[in-house]
């Protein structure tokens, strides 16, 4: 009934914003995702179990509650960023030449289920290539700081900010910030061809959890500018 009632009001949304005459394509993009979305979740709890899954933290760690069953199943547990993402296509004819759709926000593939790992007892691990994409090499931590690439630090005129890249933005934060991060299980990925998750295959709930970019108000000698810790 939650998801029905999620499409409901995403189409009387959808009403009001054209009858208004204000919808833009972005608004209209990010609109239609999320209905997809929410029927797709309609869709598979028909078709296959459905499991429930849900984050907490502790000691600094972020943790799935109970993820051995899925685990045990075959399940890969994926991590999602909620982000703005051009979708990339390939030209039939010529597979080099690309062109790009429009921009969508929604829950978009975080790499793919290698930057990802989570022991039996739930405890997740972020990974990160410390080698080249065609020969990697993963190190794998529970700091949640290989969530981010670089993050360059740049003066302006009131002061020090962070810039900190996230799906197809570039933040810009001055003080805190709070970046949205999910984790969902589903079957493992194709090791050829098409390799995109597809979330009508998926069998839990989006386990939602945040990371908080926090700027420091004193610097000490050896520290980093900022604090990155998750939270519920």
């Amino acid at each position: 009934m939650e998801y029905i009632s999620r499409v409901v009001e995403m189409i009387s949304a959808f009403r009001a914003e054209t009858r208004q005459d204000a919808i833009t394509p972005d608004s209209l993009g990010s609109l239609l995702l999320r209905m997809i979305n929410a029927l797709r979740y309609l869709w598979s709890s028909s078709t296959h179990p459905f499991y429930h899954i849900q984050c907490d933290t502790k000691d600094g760690r972020l943790i799935v509650k109970h993820p051995t069953d899925l685990m045990q199943k075959g399940y890969v547990p994926y991590l999602l960023r909620y982000s703005k993402k051009k979708p990339r296509y390939r030209d039939i004819e010529d597979r080099h030449t690309r062109s790009y759709g429009p921009i969508m926000r929604g829950w978009h593939l975080f790499y793919d289920e290698k930057k990802l790992q989570m022991a039996p007892n739930g405890v997740v691990y972020i990974g990160k290539n410390i080698g080249t994409d065609k020969n990697p090499e993963w190190v794998y931590e529970e700091n949640c700081r290989n969530l981010f690439g670089n993050i360059r630090e740049a003066t302006e005129e009131d002061g020090i900010i962070y810039k900190v890249g996230f799906g197809s933005r570039v933040y810009r934060v001055k003080n805190n910030h709070r970046f949205r991060f999910g984790v969902v299980f589903g079957p493992p990925l194709p090791e050829k061809g098409n390799r995109s998750l597809k979330f009508a295959e998926c069998v839990t709930n989006i386990a939602e959890f945040y990371v908080n970019f926090h700027k420091r108000s004193v610097r000490e000698d050896g520290d980093e500018g900022y604090k990155i810790s998750y939270s519920i």
